[in-house]
């Protein structure tokens, strides 16, 4: 007896089928043909489950899963072995659309044909056949023969047919190909309508992203078994983060001829990821990948025909450069341009600056070494100079610089310079994403909301746009309006969605507002507004160059009485924006303006900063560090390697500092070697102060609260 509430039961369900596959030992027949044996394959067993009345059911995994099985068994086409298949309601299947259609006949003789399959009179059909044909987008050809039609109408001729059937329960696999972005939008409106009216939906499709917006419930095949079944966006985002990096799916994908996937496989191969290393297998696919036009591909692919004695083979080396340079491949427009220039001062120029760059790099000033990392990767010959080039920017990332973070994390995602390694690129990404880099800080949000790679936290994403959007991002203003308006990661809140709704508006005008404001005292117009009032304008957007304006006014005083509270107010907002503001704040505190000096703070956000390889700030940690009556650590190690660096930044008063330091260090010598000479060698000095511990990474920015 079915539970009422079900539209489909499906019990102890098993499948199998008889398959012919070639004996794996290579046996081969009187004929020299391999041995073909027929074995059982089996599907499903032991298969259960339940789809509700009103539910949209999607059915996602690898191909070969058995997804099209279960759909045909639930729409009563295929017999199972053993176990039962009960439905309630009329069930129409859309598995393969042209059953049912005769290519001699019009299009408008095919509506009625494939309808009195499903038990409609003509009468019935003249009723809904406007409609039909309406839909199907088909109305110019709908009296030309069917075979004239291509694939594409033909699919879309029979999707509109089936949507206009009165019944209760639609299984249907890859709706989604029947046609352009036009009808695949008309047939989510379809999907949606079916859900308004109670019926039942059971489909399947590799558009995994519209699975997770459409259904209400998804279901994972795997192994003939479900794998996980319920929320969709659960579901699907742990599906997508799997195949990404099942080695399975991605040999499956690359033998089927999918370019990006014989590249991946390739790099699998390469560096041993998921699979044992196989340097032969690697040369394999890459030429494999190049031939089928993955530039990437081409790019290595003539890396190792360049390595070649064979004229011939080099040849072919510069047809992939050059194909891969066309498409825009800057590594193999540089190469190209060496094999070309030969015997010119092109390898000579590109060594020259290297070594200098390299030299400079050395010395362990950051800036200098992202610039070497940065031309290295621009200017790399091989994987060797790629995987020196990560070697630089991960120094470069551990100083805490947030562009290097991001660097080094794009380069573990994608395998260049390094092993892919996911897990590093999550770690990298949200270090990032800590230290507020407006794009680590946008990766790591789609990551949360989406559940890919990390666990899914949608409040987390929202707390992270909301971020961005205080920061200015007119994207994010709309995102999160959205996501408010929806109840993403928050209960729904009309309020906030219009608030950010409104505010994204006018974000767009901001900059606009801000660059015709220094232009009214040039021209002679007629205008209520001002550069006041077009700046505060601009500020209630969160625009950061306004902000920046509306805080020098609240210092100076210039249309209202100082307003230091407010200036204080206005910094730490500022703070939360990578880079300048946060170092501005540190100012406040170095000098005692604004807010009571706290040269503590001060100390802390120059050792965030300190990436950014400014001399001035190298002197001042110096000055603070050296102090011991700052109130801040002392810690002389430090402080000296900090007036190094900014010595050779030449700033004058950290070289006036160390000429004053290496004076009295001789004076101290002289001394030393008189008094060795009179009364004896010299009691020992009194052991430096122990280094108090410190934390030198960076600090999460406190994330700022929108007032209403």
């Amino acid at each position: 007896m079915m539970d009422e509430k079900n539209a489909i039961e499906i019990r102890n369900v098993s499948k199998s089928f008889k398959i012919d596959v070639v004996d794996p030992t290579g046996k081969k027949g009187i004929l020299g043909k391999p041995v073909v044996k027929t074995v059982q394959n089996t599907v499903f067993e032991d298969l259960n489950l339940d789809v509700k009345k009103g539910e949209i059911l999607g059915i996602i995994g690898h191909n070969g899963a058995g997804k099209s099985t279960l759909l045909s068994i639930a729409a009563r086409i295929l017999e199972p072995d053993s176990g039962t298949v009960e439905t309630a309601g009329k069930v129409v299947s859309i598995l393969q659309l042209s059953i049912g259609f005769n290519p001699d006949l019009s299009g408008r003789e095919n509506i009625y044909n494939k309808a009195e399959m499903y038990e409609m009179t003509r009468s019935q059909v003249d009723e809904i056949i406007e409609d039909i044909i309406d839909y199907s987008g088909v109305r110019k050809y709908i009296d030309n023969p069917l075979r004239s039609y291509s694939s594409g109408m033909t699919s879309r001729l029979a999707f509109a047919i089936m949507v206009h059937l009165n019944v209760n329960i639609l299984v249907a696999d890859e709706v989604l190909s029947t046609g352009d972005a036009g009808f695949s939008a008309k047939a989510t409106e379809s999907f949606k309508k079916f859900l308004k009216d109670g019926k039942t939906v059971l489909f399947v499709s590799h558009n995994i992203d519209y699975l997770e917006q459409m259904c209400t419930r998804v279901i994972w095949i795997d192994g003939g078994k479900i794998r996980l079944n319920g929320n969709p966006e659960v579901v699907c985002s742990k599906y997508k983060t799997e195949t990404q990096e099942s080695f399975e799916i991605v040999y499956d994908y690359a033998k089927n001829g999918f370019s990006d996937a014989q590249y991946k496989l390739a790099i699998m191969y390469r560096d041993g990821v998921k699979v044992e290393q196989n340097l032969e297998l690697y040369r394999e696919w890459i030429k494999t990948a190049a031939e089928n036009g993955n530039i990437f591909a081409q790019a290595a692919y003539a890396d190792i025909l360049m390595e070649s004695d064979d004229e011939a083979d080099k040849d072919l080396a510069v047809t992939y450069y050059r194909a891969a340079a066309e498409r825009g491949n800057g590594e193999a427009r540089m190469k190209l341009a060496a094999i070309v220039g030969e015997g010119s001062s092109l390898a000579e120029d590109r060594a020259e600056i290297l070594d200098i760059c390299r030299q400079l790099a050395e010395l362990g000033n950051p800036v200098d070494m992202n610039r070497y990392a940065s031309i290295l990767m621009t200017l790399a010959k091989n994987d060797n100079d790629k995987a020196e080039s990560f070697k630089w920017y991960l120094k470069v990332a551990e100083y805490g610089s947030p562009d290097a973070m991001l660097q080094v994390a794009t380069m573990y995602q994608s395998g260049v310079g390094t092993p892919k390694d996911n897990k590093k690129y999550v770690e990298w990404i949200l270090k990032a994403a800590d230290f507020g880099h407006p794009k680590a800080l946008t990766t790591a949000g789609d990551m949360y909301l989406a559940g890919k790679l990390v666990p899914q936290d949608k409040a987390k994403a929202l707390e992270i746009y909301t971020r961005l959007a205080m920061q200015g991002s007119a994207g994010m203003q709309y995102k999160i309006s959205t996501m408010y308006r929806d109840g993403v990661g928050t209960e729904k809140n009309e309020k906030l969605a219009n608030f950010w709704l409104n505010t994204y508006g006018k974000c767009r005008i901001a900059s606009y507002q801000l660059q015709v404001r220094p232009l009214l005292k040039l021209c002679d117009i007629k205008t209520k507004a001002n550069a006041k009032t077009l700046t505060e304008k601009a500020y209630a957007t969160y625009n950061q160059s306004a902000l920046a304006t509306v805080t020098s006014w609240e210092l100076e005083g210039k249309f209202a009485p100082k307003n230091i509270e407010k200036a204080r107010e206005l910094y730490i907002r500022a703070a939360d924006v990578i880079g300048k503001p946060e170092i501005a704040l540190e100012d406040m505190y170095f000098t005692g303006k604004v807010f009571d000096k706290n040269l503590p703070e001060a100390l802390r956000i120059l050792r965030k900063y300190k990436y950014l390889g400014d001399h001035t700030n190298y002197f001042r940690m110096y000055r603070i560090l050296s102090n011991p009556d700052n109130g801040a650590e002392t810690d002389m190690e430090e402080a000296m390697e900090y007036l190094r660096l900014a010595v050779l930044r030449g700033d004058k008063y950290a070289i006036a500092e160390k000429e004053k330091l290496d004076k009295a260090k001789a004076e101290a010598s002289e001394k030393k070697d008189v008094t060795n000479g009179a009364d004896g060698p010299a009691q020992p000095s009194a052991p430096a102060p122990a280094k108090p511990a410190s934390e030198n990474k960076p600090e999460t920015p406190q994330n700022t609260e929108a007032k209403q």
